[in-house]
């Protein structure tokens, strides 16, 4: 029995220490780790290498493609080389590599600022409960209150370092030890947290004491992240970013990027002033502008609201790509995630790759199609060195980079027939190299062999061979007129197989023009003139008469070929004789020297025979001679053109000329004529006879001397001559045949005229009178009588009445004391006897008229408003109110006016009112308060009752209640007492006011006090939960006892609180003590108890279900055993 009782203890408490730590450790934990190491060294793996020859009989390159793949031992990494032949002697070459598990290189250094906002918003957000009542939480409690902090509901400050951490440790796994890392926090300053710049060294991130690496992750110390606490000085992180920026820059290389990464979550702002978060922002925008200038900024919004105010700010500093900011949005629940994005957008930035191909071409080889930074020119030919840029894994985690360049055979180093390298793969030269050997040694590389001729070491080759052309050699079969040219001889650009090809091929060849660069140039060098040195035609080569062939030698000096050449004639001379003769005779008098030199045309070219406007012939206006025929050829013609033909004597054309009829003098005429009515109606002057005559070519007429007084009053106007206006008459030639006269003079007169003018004059704002324009009649006869009247009145006869108007009349009338002649006076027309015009002025004269002018007063209490008349004005001038008008209806100074001193300009007849409003004054009314005694020491303070009108009488009873009479009295005082006037009359100053006295209440009396107070009672009035007080207006003598019931205990009650409890059922008046009773008031109770989860249970009390179950289990096994061994010695007891 010993043994089975000692066995059940032993099972009892084996399950009971299973069941703790079931409590304790029941659940699942995960812990990924991320697989960091490189793969090893590559080597030769599968050999896949297929090709297709030239034909060397043919002596032509590769054909086809070549393609080769090379793998990694460990098959992380597959190098694929192909050779693409594109045409003779140039290739494309296309390097395609897959890789899995390395570790990127970038082509830069990467200088990393991590800014982060630790401002107070940033904090965690946690609720409190009650110790023993996990439904009853409320916010920022503290244990003095009955609550202790028990749940976190918002792990937004957790979160956002978690982000920071997750970026540093994807920072330091992607680039090693070409990045380097560094922190800066801020709040109402920025802190540069790290010491020094994180990088990596041998292989282990640096700066220990900052970085801290566990589980296989890197993060920051938590110390650097300090406590959520402060203002957000955003300015001030984008200042220190830049100092940190300045102790990294060129220390490890001069191929650097620069990265700004700020994590925020609000506006920035450095105090609670309306212009606070505006001034931080524009200051952290130029702050931001200047790190841009160096690096670029990334910015991440955290927890912020989506368009809001916040998010526009982070976007504004972060660097623009493609036109859009380098911004994102994360929230407590997505970091991670975000920080993976943007480690993704690093990437593409900084031009991460997946390692470098290596090749070398020989140096017969021209290398295009490449970065000139991805070659280098050696001894044995070019190096190229080329990064592998991939993009997205595949669904094996394969990650594909691709290159292309091209290579072209250099001909001028192809000396002999045979095979040429394309690429040199002696000695690994062609190769993948990944992992870090772009940094440094120990270099991982996949070697790229092409076993495809032993012979060339394994390289792929093209056949090639030099090639030779030939030489022209010219000779001219010659021409009549031609000279017969000797020309060097001509190489040809077209190349042919030489006999020393593979095979000792030979090419028969004969001359053909497309062997050189054109037909053109073989002749353009040919000298084809005449014995005058024209170019008259061209050569050509004789095709009647082809050469023989020829064979291509190698010695260049034997290709030569032999070819005849011929002249073509393009061009023949001409010649233009012109000849005077004397007479209608066929003797010649003259032939103009110059004008019959030979002139060069092309073959069957027509040509204009030209029988007019040359020189000889004097002005072609008026000729001494003139065309009679012309001969070609010796034939006469009548043809105006003739066609250029090869025999130079048909192209031989004689011209003839005979004088002209008036050559010497021509016919003249002068009349006389009256043109008063216009040119249309011009007539002759009664009496007058036209001149006519002849006249010489060198002499002229005075017309000056032929003018005539005529009966009447005339006088010349103008003298024109062939109507052209001068004085001077002389002979114009007519034409050939024509008699009659063609030089005319003109001598033109008018009748002597007069005119009549009104002009108006108006009075101006000054007294002046202006001088309008004047209105001026029609022409008429000289002596003719006029009069101006202002109405139609009869004609007199012999006499033009004109009539006038005032155009002004609305603001004018006429001022018959200045009109000048009078109205109605007549006045003549002077005869001046010349082309002057004679006129008489009538002058009107017109005056302003005046405008009234007053002021009207209107008062807002209900005084009758009243009216000045001030001084009239000139209609259209100005009428002025000023401030003396304004202050002359304020009465007894009782009155406020907004009206200023104004002016309106342009007076219309009407008239103008001015208006000016006035407003009562209005002053206060106060109580002041006393204790004791009517003086400083016994003031107690004072109220404005209202405002009144200035002047008005205000009774105190009518305006003190008595709330107001109390409201100042002091505990174990009487009820105040009006000291002084109980009727005030309002002023301005001083203030009327009331004066209100209290004295000692007698010995043994007292008030009692009311205080209330938010949730419990506190220590003084300036405690947060004190809500306000009352006391009260009565004096109790002392012993009375006060009820509970009788406060009033809702007085201060607001929406949002309700009443809770008072803290004593009565009181008991002392009168030398303290009579108070406290009400407590509580926030209204929620609709809803608040989730909450109690720590400490087990998991069936969390609603974990899978926990839950495990743990019911171990706990029905624990009942188990107590109830068996309560059965055990319960038959025990029964058996005893």
């Amino acid at each position: 029995m010993k043994v089975k009782e000692s066995t059940r203890k032993i099972l009892i408490g084996l399950l009971t220490f299973v069941l703790l730590i079931g409590v304790v450790f029941v659940g699942t934990t995960q812990n990924a780790r991320a697989n960091t190491e490189r793969p090893v060294k590559g080597d030769l793996g599968q050999l896949n290498s297929t090709a297709i020859y030239g034909e060397k009989d043919r002596g032509t390159p590769v054909s086809g493609e070549l393609e080769f793949t090379n793998f990694s031992e460990d098959g992380n990494v597959t190098a694929t080389k192909k050779i693409t032949k594109l045409e003779n002697g140039k290739f494309e070459i296309t390097f395609t590599t897959k890789t899995k598990n390395i570790v990127k290189l970038t082509e830069k250094q990467i200088n990393v600022v991590i800014v982060f906002d630790k401002s107070g918003s940033m904090k965690n957000e946690v609720k409190y409960c009650k110790q023993y009542n996990l439904n009853d939480c409320r916010n920022n409690k503290n244990k003095n209150d009955g609550y202790t902090k028990e749940v976190i509901t918002k792990a937004k400050w957790d979160n956002a370092k978690a982000g920071v951490n997750s970026l540093v440790d994807n920072l330091i796994k992607t680039y090693g030890k070409d990045v380097s890392i560094q922190f800066v926090t801020f709040d109402n300053g920025a802190t540069i947290k790290t010491e020094s710049p994180i990088y990596q060294e041998n292989g282990e991130a640096s700066n220990s004491t900052d970085l801290i690496y566990e589980n296989g992750n890197y993060s920051f110390d938590s110390e650097l992240f300090g406590k959520a606490n402060g203002w957000t000085n955003i300015k001030d992180g984008f200042d220190k970013a830049n100092t940190a920026l300045s102790n990294v820059t060129n220390k490890f290389t001069e191929d650097e990027q620069n990265i700004v990464f700020l994590l925020g979550d609000g506006e920035p702002r450095l105090s609670n002033d309306p212009d606070a978060a505006t001034i931080a922002h524009n200051e952290a925008v130029t702050a931001s502008s200047i790190v841009k200038k160096n690096a670029t900024v990334y910015t991440l919004g955290y927890d912020v609201e989506v368009n809001g105010t916040a998010e526009s700010n982070l976007k504004s500093y972060a660097t623009l790509k493609d036109n859009k900011p380098l911004y994102w949005a994360g929230s407590i629940d997505n970091i991670k995630t975000v920080i993976q994005s943007i480690v993704r957008a690093i990437n593409e930035e900084v031009t991460s790759i997946e390692g470098m191909i290596h090749d070398m071409i020989p140096s017969y080889f021209t290398v295009s199609s490449v970065k000139n930074e991805y070659i280098t020119k050696t001894a044995d030919g070019t190096a190229v060195k080329i990064p592998m840029t991939g993009g997205e894994a595949d669904k094996d985690g394969y990650v594909t980079a691709t290159t292309t360049f091209t290579v072209t055979l250099d001909e001028s180093k192809v000396l002999e027939p045979g095979w040429y390298a394309i690429n040199d793969h002696s000695n690994g030269q062609v190769k993948f190299v990944y992992g870090e050997s772009a940094s440094g040694s120990n270099d991982d590389e996949v070697v790229i062999k092409a076993a495809i001729d032993e012979e060339n070491e394994g390289n792929p080759a093209v056949y090639a061979y030099p090639e030779q052309g030939y030489i022209l050699r010219r000779t001219f079969v010659e021409s009549d007129g031609i000279k017969t040219p000797s020309r060097p001889d001509v190489q040809s650009t077209t190349k042919f197989i030489t006999g020393q090809s593979l095979d000792n091929q030979t090419k028969n060849i004969a001359f053909d023009a497309s062997h050189f660069e054109n037909e053109s140039e073989l002749l353009a060098d040919i000298d084809a003139t005449d014995n005058n040195g024209v170019v008259i035609g061209y050569w050509k080569h004789n095709q009647q008469n082809p050469v023989s062939t020829t064979t291509i030698t190698p010695i260049i000096e034997n290709n030569v070929v032999e070819e005849e050449f011929v002249f073509v004639r393009e061009k023949q001379k001409y010649i233009i004789n012109h000849h005077i003769v004397d007479g209608n005779e066929d003797e010649i008098a003259l032939t103009q020297p110059g004008l019959g030199e030979d002139v060069y045309k092309e073959l069957n070219a027509p040509v204009m025979i030209e029988t007019a406007g040359h020189e000889f012939l004097g002005d072609s206006s008026a000729p001494n001679f003139v065309y009679r025929d012309h001969k070609i050829g010796g034939v006469s013609s009548t043809a105006s053109t003739f066609n250029i033909q090869a025999d130079d004597n048909a192209n031989v054309v004689d011209v003839y000329y005979v004088p002209h009829k008036y050559k010497d003098e021509a016919p003249y005429v002068i009349n006389y004529v009256d043109i008063t009515d216009g040119e249309e109606n011009a007539t002759a002057i009664p009496g007058s006879t036209s001149e006519t005559g002849q006249l010489g070519y060198d002499q002229s007429i005075d017309l000056n001397t032929k003018q005539h007084t005529f009966a009447g009053y005339y006088y010349v106007d103008t003298i024109t001559t062939d109507g052209e206006g001068a004085t001077t008459l002389t002979a114009i030639r007519p034409e050939e045949g024509d008699d009659s006269a063609l030089s005319v003079a003109s001598i033109r007169y008018k009748r002597v005229q007069g005119t009549y003018a009104i002009q108006e004059h108006y009075q101006e704002l000054d007294g002046s009178y202006s001088d309008e324009p004047m209105k001026v009649s029609g022409l008429l006869n000289a002596g003719t009588v006029v009069r101006v009247v202002q109405e139609v009145s009869d004609p007199i006869g012999g006499v033009i009445t004109e009539t006038v108007t005032n155009t002004k009349a609305q603001t004018h009338e006429l001022n018959t004391d200045l009109t000048n002649p009078a109205l109605g006076d007549k006045l003549t027309i002077p005869n001046t006897g010349t082309s002057e015009l004679g006129q008489v002025v009538f002058h009107v004269y017109y005056k302003l008229k005046m405008a009234p002018v007053a002021v009207e007063y209107h008062y807002d209490d209900g005084t009758a408003k009243s009216r000045q008349d001030l001084p009239a004005v000139y209609v259209t001038g100005s009428a002025n109110l000023t401030q003396e008008h304004i202050d002359a209806g304020n009465l007894n100074g009782l009155y406020t006016t907004d009206s200023t001193p104004e002016t309106v300009a342009n007076v219309t007849n009407d008239g103008v009112v001015f208006h000016v409003y006035y407003t009562r004054k209005t002053a206060p009314v106060v109580v002041r308060y006393y204790h004791d005694t009517f003086d400083n020491d016994g003031y107690l303070g004072e109220d404005i009752i209202a405002t009144y009108k200035v002047g008005e009488s205000v009774n105190a009873a009518d305006v003190i209640t008595a709330n107001m009479m109390d409201k100042y009295r002091p505990v174990k005082y009487l009820g105040g007492a009006f000291i002084g006037e109980t009727t005030v009359v309002v002023s301005e100053d001083p203030t009327g006011a009331f004066n209100i006295i209290y004295m000692p209440a007698p010995v043994g009396k007292a008030t009692y006090k009311v205080m209330f107070w938010l949730d419990e009672i506190g220590t003084s009035t300036t405690s947060e939960k004190f809500i306000n007080q009352y006391e009260s207006s009565e004096l109790f003598d002392e012993g009375t006892q006060i009820d509970a019931k009788d406060i009033d205990t809702e007085r201060f009650l607001t929406t949002g609180l309700m009443f809770k409890s008072i803290d004593k059922e009565s009181l008991e008046i002392v009168a030398d003590g303290e009579n108070v009773f406290h009400v407590i008031y509580i926030s209204n109770a929620p609709s809803k108890a608040p989730e909450t989860t109690i720590l400490g249970l087990p998991a069936i009390a969390t609603g974990d279900v899978n926990n839950a179950i495990a743990y019911l289990t171990l706990l029905l096994l624990a009942v188990s055993a107590v109830v068996g061994t309560y059965k055990v010695r319960k038959n025990r007891k029964n058996e005893a």
